[in-house]
């Protein structure tokens, strides 16, 4: 890693990030499936994604939060979210509207209750 830094220090900070952000998500969800409280660790996902969202890829983290949302039944804010992550990460359209589509499902079968 140090030859890292010396070559490109820009991607070596990138890589400190990404391994701290890591880091605290896997502490958080070591604490959720310890406690099941699931609005604690709903707030953690909450302040990432206000701070910035995840600075590394990869399609299970990024909906999180939605799938959060959806087994607290916030459908409306797993929704928003979504619509949210489409706007901002192209690559990950097509994961979002089969959410959108399964949340939309889900608000109907609610409403219909």
């Amino acid at each position: 890693m140090e030859t890292l830094k010396k070559i490109n220090p820009e991607l070596f900070n990138e890589l400190i990030t990404q391994d701290q952000q890591l880091a605290a998500i896997q502490v958080a969800r070591k604490v959720y499936d310890e406690s099941k409280d699931i609005g604690t660790y709903i707030a953690f996902w909450e302040m990432l994604w206000k701070n910035g969202g995840l600075t590394f890829p990869g399609s299970g983290w990024h909906f999180e939060l939605a799938d959060l949302y959806i087994a607290s039944k916030r459908y409306n804010d797993a929704l928003r979210f979504v619509k949210k992550l489409k706007r901002e990460k192209k690559e990950y359209s097509d994961k979002a509207d089969s959410y959108i589509v399964k949340i939309n499902k889900l608000i109907e079968k609610q409403s219909a209750k």
